[in-house]
């Protein structure tokens, strides 16, 4: 499949206005570009959800944990008899996105928990970073775990490989890392 490079690198580029903003400030000062871009590209963006996911949030029992980072960290049960999942969602993300996956596991019998990383969907907002979000999913699963499966997409899965280098236990250590589609209705 080719890609038209054009599309692509309007997909990458960043909004005008930030480009602009940065562009002025950098002639002002590098130092303050510098903290500008550090505060955009460190503090995740929450989205609306979407209509799809509701369901979701109206079947899962949300409670909030506090981690050791002291950060407050919205997890997601569904509780069932089967092999305990742990899902985690990538950069930008939340949990709802994994809906159609929770909805199909659920139905099978698996007992899901699903988290907001720091910074994403209802966990506190603010900055966040990869050594941060291993220590939660670290914690995570001490707290909650062991669990039998690890599902974690993108960033996640970078984080998740982490925590499991720090200690984390998966019963059966079986992993599945979903990787980024640019388009997935073309699948």
């Amino acid at each position: 499949m080719e890609t038209d490079s054009a599309t692509m690198a309007a997909h990458y580029r960043l909004p005008l206005f930030l480009r602009l903003s940065a562009k002025v400030l950098n002639i002002v000062s590098k130092s303050l570009t510098t903290k500008f871009l550090w505060n955009i590209f460190s503090g995740p963006i929450k989205f609306k959800p979407h209509d799809r996911e509701l369901g979701f949030y109206e079947k899962a029992t949300m409670s909030m944990i506090n981690t050791s980072s002291n950060r407050n960290i919205a997890i997601y049960r569904i509780p069932n008899d089967g092999r305990k999942i742990l899902l985690v969602h990538g950069w930008n993300g939340r949990s709802g996105q994994f809906s159609t996956l929770i909805d199909r596991l659920s139905k099978e019998g698996f007992d899901i928990t699903a988290i907001d990383l720091p910074g994403h969907g209802k966990s506190d907002s603010g900055q966040t970073s990869l050594p941060q979000i291993t220590d939660v999913l670290t914690e995570i699963a001490e707290k909650l775990g062991p669990f039998d499966v690890l599902i974690a997409h993108s960033f996640g899965g970078v984080a998740g490989l982490n925590s499991i280098r720090l200690g984390a236990n998966y019963h059966k250590d079986c992993l599945n890392f979903i990787g980024s589609l640019r388009n997935p209705t073309n699948v």
